[in-house]
């Protein structure tokens, strides 16, 4: 834990009856729940809107806030925690993107090569050709059992590799 960049910071989404809200959470002092009210709002938003409003503060210990210095620095702490975790999920969203194109385009060269319509192929795996075609172009992700029926109808494996 000791080499954790923000110890005591927290990302909490699926909050329960509001899946449109996120907060950010610290556990140092002064502790807080931040309560982001849009996160569409807030992902485009500037550090200046966050600490003028556009979130609801909430400091865990009324009778100890801490002084006006140290609340501004828990929040810039979160704000920037904040970023680097939207910085984080936006690369993985890049790889998953990748990594689906990749897929697509070996399922679209194998599907030739066996001689198979996109049409085909969707009534012999029971899809949609839209779904092939959207899976052959990086647009859609399947599920690993879709995934092996695909391969399995063209006579293909999925292996895991190393880099």
């Amino acid at each position: 834990m000791a080499d954790q960049k923000y110890p005591g910071c927290w990302y909490c989404d699926n909050i329960i009856d509001h899946p449109e809200q996120v907060g950010l959470l610290y556990l140092g002092f002064p502790r807080c729940f931040v309560l982001i009210p849009s996160i569409g709002d807030f992902y485009f938003s500037t550090y200046e809107e966050f600490l003028n409003g556009l979130c609801k503060v909430n400091w865990l210990d009324p009778s100890n806030k801490g002084t006006r210095e140290e609340q501004e620095e828990v929040l810039r702490i979160l704000w920037n925690f904040s970023a680097e975790q939207e910085e984080k999920k936006r690369n993985y969203m890049e790889i998953m993107m990748n990594d689906r194109e990749r897929i697509g385009k070996k399922l679209a060269e194998i599907r030739s090569e066996k001689g198979y319509t996109v049409r085909q192929l969707a009534e012999l795996v029971d899809l949609r050709p839209a779904t092939i075609s959207n899976v052959e172009n990086g647009k859609f992700s399947v599920g690993i059992d879709i995934l092996t029926k695909i391969c399995n109808t063209l006579g293909a494996r999925i292996e895991i590799v190393k880099e």
